[in-house]
C-alpha cells in the first residue's frame, strides 16, 4: 500500500476506542510514516525495494523512536486541530509513545501479508506473514475499519458530547 490511506482506517479505530491511552495525533503520523519509504522510492527511481528496511519490525522500530521524539515538542500544536474536531485529548508522554509504537507495527502487521519483498523479521531473511492473508482481505478490513471509525466518532464525539465546536 504504497502512501494510501488504507493504514488510516484501522489507525482511526484503534486510536478513537482507546483515545484515554493512545495519541491520536501520533498514531495517525506514525501509521503512514512507514509509506515515506516506498514515496521516495517511487518519486526518485532508486534501485531499491518498495518495501525495504523500514517495513522491517527493526526499521518501523526506528521509525517509532523518530515520530515519538518529534511529536513530544510538536503535539501541542495539533490540539486546536483535533478541538475543531470535538475531540478532546491530554497529551501525555506515555500516550504519545504508545502512538508512535503502535501505528508503525500495525503498518508492517498490515503490510507483511502484501509484499513478498518484505523482511519483517530483518536481518532474518523471508516474509512468514507473506500471502496467509489475501490482499482482498487486508484492503476490506481497512475499508471497513474506516466506516466503523466515522460510525465510532460519530456516536463518541457528536452524540455523546455536548462541548462541540458550532460549525
Amino acid at each position: 500500500m504504497p502512501f494510501t490511506p488504507y493504514h488510516e482506517g484501522p489507525a482511526l479505530v484503534i486510536g478513537l476506542v482507546f483515545l484515554r491511552f493512545i495519541d491520536l495525533p501520533t498514531l495517525l503520523i506514525s501509521s503512514i510514516i512507514v509509506d515515506l519509504e516506498p514515496l521516495t522510492v517511487i518519486l526518485f527511481g532508486l534501485p531499491y525495494p518498495l518495501h525495504g528496511f523500514f517495513h522491517t519490525f527493526l526499521g518501523a522500530t526506528i521509525l517509532g523512536t523518530v515520530t515519538f521524539v518529534v511529536m513530544l515538542p510538536l503535539r501541542k500544536y495539533f490540539t486546536p486541530f483535533m478541538d475543531a474536531f470535538g475531540i478532546h485529548q491530554e497529551i501525555k508522554r506515555s500516550s504519545i509513545f504508545l502512538g508512535a509504537y503502535i501505528g508503525v507495527y500495525k503498518h508492517i502487521l498490515l503490510d507483511a501479508p502484501l509484499y513478498i519483498e518484505m523482511n519483517p523479521f530483518f536481518p532474518q531473511m523471508g516474509n512468514p506473514f507473506y500471502g496467509v492473508v489475501s490482499s482482498y482481505a487486508i484492503y476490506s478490513l481497512c475499508t471497513i475499519s474506516f466506516i466503523i471509525a466515522v460510525v465510532i466518532y460519530i456516536l463518541k464525539v457528536a452524540v455523546f458530547r455536548k462541548d462541540l465546536p458550532e460549525i
